[in-house]
């Protein structure tokens, strides 16, 4: 099972992530059409949680200042290339103008 598990992961077909990751999702009880600002996004659990929330319609918008945590979080969103529904940002979320 776990050999089978690793596989799917690395296919892209299942994500592991801890509770902590998805508490968030399920509080703001997010849907398909709704835009999304994930203010610190790395590594990209629940980044990625979001983006299967909203998609197919939704908007999502993840910022991450980190030089080597977007790597992970660009690493993670790969598996949902060509996604119209994400993009990233490489930038402190303070220095955001407020919409």
């Amino acid at each position: 099972l776990q050999q089978w598990l690793v596989g799917q992961e690395l296919f892209g077909a299942v994500s592991r992530q801890e509770a902590v990751s998805l508490a968030p999702v399920l509080a703001l009880d997010v849907h398909p059409g709704h835009v999304v600002l994930d203010g610190c996004a790395a590594p990209g659990s629940k980044t990625r949680q979001l983006l299967d929330s909203i998609s197919p319609n939704g908007a999502l918008l993840a910022v991450e200042d980190h030089d080597v945590r977007i790597r992970a979080l660009l690493h993670r969103l790969s598996r949902n290339a060509g996604s119209p529904c994400v993009a990233v940002l490489h930038a402190q979320l303070q220095w955001l103008p407020l919409f």
